[in-house]
């Protein structure tokens, strides 16, 4: 069945879109002529012409729609042949048995797939598979894109090419954790890696050269510095000196005696000639060599000093990013320090020949610092290799980075998808091949049933049938007879004549709709006849006097109890209409409760707001609500003096009418002059052939007229002994008749437009008065 109807840019409705929602085995749509009610059922008919419009059926199963309107009038009654109903003969029971075991067949294997389609596709009760899988792969996409947001920033080269695509970066994870055997690495590691490797900024830099510091090495362990430098031994003073232990404070006194001879520099007394050859002598050119010795060796030593110093800033200069400067300084100071206390201990043996000089071990500071420059060297010859490397580099670390992440972060997330994931496929699988398999006994079937039907149907049983209501209700003037090819009906007068063209309006409604009646219980091809179908009737009681109304009315409803009780192939009938009584006929339900509507039913208003359309659902039969709007159209007190009139007619109409028992026109005896003219011409359509809603003459009032109008509209009802009924429609609007009277003019009528697009809201301005007991319908 038609589960949802979508109505957009079709029609009269240009307005919003609108929605016919939770439809069920009957649904009932009510509105005014022109409202929109057929191009409802012309989209249902042919839905590709309305290609903005949206039919869902109940899953997904297309049934075939039979739709009574003016285009079936039109297209079955332009010609004289007519297309025959093929029906199965009632003389056939062995077909018949057979189709009927072949149609429990067929709409058991048609569950059967419905069944299996909603595990697929979901239902009410349950998502279904295809839903599960695909809820299944959203939430693993979103587990997997929050650990790529995650590392983002530090592992961005190796998420390239999937940086806009959950999908993309899902599918690389599922590929690397299958295929991806690089060891994973911790992610301190990994992220320091990074760094390096995908830095855009790496270059080759060249090694430090380690300073030498065998010059040092050499010149303090030099043994000078350990002798006690002395003069001659075999001098007349050496003995003395050498008591003294004061050589080197004689041999600076002689450097300054040339100055003060032939004084002495220290004491200023005269010193003989022998005493200073002495002196001299006793500083002879052994002596003198050690001296220069020590000199060179601090010469060297300063050099040294000055080379490690130039050594060092180049170090600096370079910027290397491997070298702790805070380190690097720490050390250089630590080693140009024990170099220069050194060096200053030298120099003291330059000044004291005679001292024994004891340095401090520079082996262990000099040890520290070539292990610092040699470790980085090692940094920058790892730093070379990765660059002459990189793409390699770069290569391993990707795989180690989706190892990680695959394999340490995601292990447990993919497991358990991997796991989920197979489970609905081969259930998914499963279904599917379940739904291929039954479908193709499905074709089968149909095949077989066509094959049946093809040759057990006839059109002959329709005629009958129409023929013999139409003789029962007093059609007796034509009737249809089959044509010479079997396949069509001819409608035929008792002399033999065609009758098409000489039926009237009524005859030509009675007969369309018998035959669309044994139509929807067949087909017009030799086959199909049991195929399943949705039945649409709009407005199928046009031109019709009531009783012929109460014979369509009843034949729909057999339709409606054969349906409810699973008899035949209707699984949905529409009825759309805008004659209240028609609508009340068929809504009659005594097991309904209140007016509310049952689980089989929908019911609806159509409705036009100046030239847009409108559909409301309603949750309660409408109708009592529509005949109340008549009512609060008099209630307002800004009235629409074009429509009052009309307004007041269909009321008058409705009551009395249906009422029944009263013949209003009766009452013209108790008006006179200009409330006569207005009795009539608000009475004068009350007829058993006139038409409810919309073939009233429209009268253009002024704002005295309508009060004139009222007045006498209140007094047909106080005339007929209905004064109650009036009250009580009225409400709070009510008003003694006496305090309304005044004096009257001559009424002037104007003819103009009908009022067929009066609008019907789908609920009153009040709650309806009316008890289901006091209703007139």
């Amino acid at each position: 069945m038609i589960e949802e109807l979508t109505i957009r840019n079709a029609g009269s409705y240009t307005g919003p879109e609108q929605k016919m929602y939770g439809l069920s085995t009957f649904n009932y749509l009510y509105g005014a002529n022109g409202a929109g009610k057929t191009t409802i059922s012309k989209i249902i008919n042919e839905p590709d012409k309305y290609p903005d419009c949206l039919i869902q059926w109940k899953n997904g199963n297309k049934l075939i729609s039979y739709v009574y309107n003016k285009d079936f009038v039109d297209n079955n009654f332009s010609q004289d042949k007519i297309k025959g109903v093929f029906t199965l003969g009632s003389d056939i029971k062995g077909a018949q048995e057979k189709l009927t075991s072949l149609n429990e067949q067929k709409n058991k294997l048609q569950e059967g797939i419905t069944a299996k389609q909603k595990l697929l596709n979901g239902s009410a009760d349950d998502v279904g598979v295809i839903n599960d899988l695909t809820e299944q792969e959203e939430t693993f996409k979103d587990i997997c894109w929050k650990q790529k947001q995650k590392h983002d920033d530090v592992f961005f080269k190796a998420f390239e090419g999937l940086r806009n695509s959950t999908e993309k970066f899902k599918i690389r994870v599922l590929a690397e954790f299958k295929q991806n055997t690089a060891a994973p690495i911790p992610l301190s590691e990994l992220t320091e890696k990074c760094r390096t490797v995908f830095s855009d900024e790496l270059i080759s830099y060249t090694p430090l050269s380690i300073p030498s510091f065998d010059g040092f090495e050499s010149i303090l362990s030099h043994e000078v510095w350990q002798e006690k430098i002395l003069g001659k031994k075999d001098v007349n003073v050496a003995d003395l000196i050498s008591l003294l232990n004061n050589s080197d404070w004689v041999k600076k006194g002689l450097e300054y005696f040339h100055e003060s001879e032939p004084k002495c520099p220290f004491c200023q007394q005269d010193i003989s000639s022998d005493i200073f050859h002495n002196l001299s002598s006793y500083f002879d050119e052994t002596y003198n060599k050690k001296q220069q010795l020590i000199n060179g060796l601090l010469s060297e030593y300063h050099a040294n000093i000055q080379r490690l110093r130039w050594e060092l800033d180049n170090i600096r200069g370079a910027k290397l990013p491997f070298i702790d400067d805070d380190i690097f300084e720490d050390k250089s100071n630590i080693l140009i320090s024990l170099l220069l206390r050194n060096f200053d201990k030298a120099r003291g043996k330059e000044k004291l020949l005679s001292e024994v000089v004891v340095f401090e071990n520079i082996d262990s500071i000099i040890e520290d610092f070539s292990i610092f420059i040699q470790a980085i060297n090692s940094k920058i010859e790892a730093n070379n290799t990765l660059f002459r490397n990189i793409k390699t580099e770069q290569k391993n670390l990707k795989e180690q980075i989706w190892a990680y992440i695959t394999r340490t972060e995601l292990k447990t997330d993919i497991e358990s998808y991997l796991k989920s994931r197979n489970k609905l496929e081969k259930k998914r699988d499963g279904l599917y091949a379940g739904v291929a398999k039954e479908s193709e006994k499905l074709i089968e079937l149909k095949k077989e049933i066509e094959g049946i039907e093809s040759g057990q149907t006839s059109i002959l049983p329709t005629v009958h049938e129409i023929n013999k209501i139409l003789k029962s209700y007093g059609f007796i003037n034509f009737h249809l007879k089959p044509s010479e090819d079997r396949a069509h009906y001819v409608i035929v007068r008792d002399s033999g004549d065609n009758a098409r063209l000489t039926l009237s309006e009524g005859e030509k409604t009675f007969i369309t709709f018998l035959y669309y009646y044994n139509l929807v219980r067949g087909s017009n091809q030799s086959s199909g006849v049991l195929a399943d179908r949705v039945v649409v009737f709009d407005d199928p009681i046009s031109s019709l006097d009531s009783d012929i109304l109460f014979i369509v009315s009843s034949l729909i409803k057999n339709l409606m109890d054969d349906v409810r009780a699973n008899k035949g192939s209707i699984k949905q009938m529409i009825i759309l209409t805008h004659n209240i009584y028609f609508h009340k006929e068929l809504t009659f339900n005594p097991k309904r409760s209140g007016n509310n509507a049952m689980n089989e039913e929908t019911f609806w208003i159509v409705r036009k707001k100046e030239k847009d359309s409108y559909v409301e659902k309603c949750t309660t039969n409408p109708i009592k609500t529509s005949y109340d709007l008549l009512w609060s159209e008099l209630r307002r007190s800004e009235k629409n003096n074009g429509t009052i009139q009309n307004t007041m007619r269909r009321i008058l109409e409705n009551y009395f009418k249906i009422l029944g028992g009263i013949d209003v026109r009766e009452l013209e005896c108790h008006f006179e002059g200009c409330d006569k003219l207005i009795f009539k011409s608000l009475v004068s359509w009350i007829n058993d052939g006139s038409h409810f809603s919309g073939d009233d003459v429209f009268m253009n009032l002024d704002d005295i007229s309508v009060g004139k109008n009222l007045i006498v509209f209140q007094k047909i009802f106080e005339c007929s002994q209905h004064a109650a009924h009036y009250k009580m429609m009225m409400g709070d609007s009510y008003k003694p008749l006496e305090t309304l009277i005044q004096p009257v003019d001559v009424v002037e009528l104007e003819p103009g437009a009908n009022d067929d697009d009066m609008k019907v809201d789908g609920a009153a301005e009040k709650p309806p008065l009316l008890s289901n007991d006091d209703a007139p319908f």
